[in-house]
């Protein structure tokens, strides 16, 4: 009977994705590196890059505040309590550098930088952190050319932040 009939389902194996990004955000948009090489569940999605040697730069570009900046522009808020709710499509329109065409020495300094950050994370070094992210932003911001539009990046997606949040926390007022 089914033999002749087309076939309407694919259960076809993928390879886990070398990025998982967070489905849902609170504070703040992260991109991890899958050293564990796990599978994307629900609450993460996978991103894989057209060439491996551009992993640690999208990491960086993807930890960075510009697209943090996008991810609150773009992302839906709403999930309770302010919670950014990051959908496929999301992430697929977010614009990503073409690595390709930036200097290789940014794109290896950017994934030092990444590795960087990940180690004092790891080792609980929170103002570490802080400075590393400072130094991604000021690299990636050279790389693409934008550097004059620094300081207005970041203050625009701090005051998307604080809106957010109180948005959320009047929210929990009216209900209350």
């Amino acid at each position: 009977t089914f033999r002749s009939k087309k076939l309407w389902y694919s259960l076809r194996k993928s390879q886990p994705c070398p990025i998982l990004v967070p489905a849902f955000v609170r504070n703040r948009f992260f991109a991890i590196r899958n050293d564990a090489k796990a599978y994307a569940t629900a609450n993460f999605y996978g991103i894989r890059p057209f060439n491996d040697r551009y992993i640690l730069p999208m990491l960086a570009f993807l930890n960075s505040s510009m697209a943090a900046l996008v991810i609150e522009l773009k992302a839906r808020t709403s999930m309770g309590r302010g919670l950014l709710d990051i959908r496929s499509y999301t992430l697929r329109s977010l614009p990503v550098p073409d690595f390709s065409r930036i200097n290789q020495i940014h794109s290896a300094r950017l994934g030092e930088l990444f590795s960087r950050m990940c180690k004092a994370a790891r080792e609980g070094r929170k103002s570490e952190v802080e400075g590393i992210k400072v130094e991604l932003d000021d690299l990636l911001f050279d790389a693409l050319g934008i550097k004059t539009e620094k300081e207005m990046i970041i203050n625009s997606l701090d005051e998307l932040r604080v809106a957010r949040s109180k948005r959320s926390s009047a929210e929990m007022l009216v209900i209350a």
